[in-house]
């Protein structure tokens, strides 16, 4: 019995042994293609979007009665406080990453 599960297991090892082997550069370089392709998307995605949310937005306006200049001033604003909001992050994170170098740095030094 455990004569034949050994020549079973050396059979099937002679079997894998001789199937070609891939290269792993090839998958890398596969993933890396397709990584490139899908950050493209991405970002195809973001530019439709931002341009049929301003159309939307002028469109919206005009429904109402509002100019397309001053709909455009407004969304303009309404940008301008989001990348206010934005700076103040990486500022605020900014801030907390030199406190905790400097309070680090203390540590050491104890």
């Amino acid at each position: 019995m455990v004569a034949r599960c050994l020549l079973v297991l050396r059979k099937r090892f002679e079997r894998i042994a001789k199937m070609p082997r891939r290269r792993q550069s090839s998958r890398a370089s596969e993933r890396s293609a397709s990584r490139g392709k899908a950050n493209r998307q991405l970002i195809r995605t973001i530019v439709l979007g931002t341009v049929a949310v301003s159309l939307a937005i002028v469109w919206l306006g005009e429904q109402y009665g509002i100019a397309a200049e001053e709909s455009l001033s407004y969304l303009g604003s309404a940008a301008l406080f989001v990348l206010l909001l934005v700076g103040l992050a990486v500022a605020g994170f900014g801030g907390l990453l030199l406190l905790r170098r400097l309070i680090g740095g203390r540590e050491e030094n104890d």
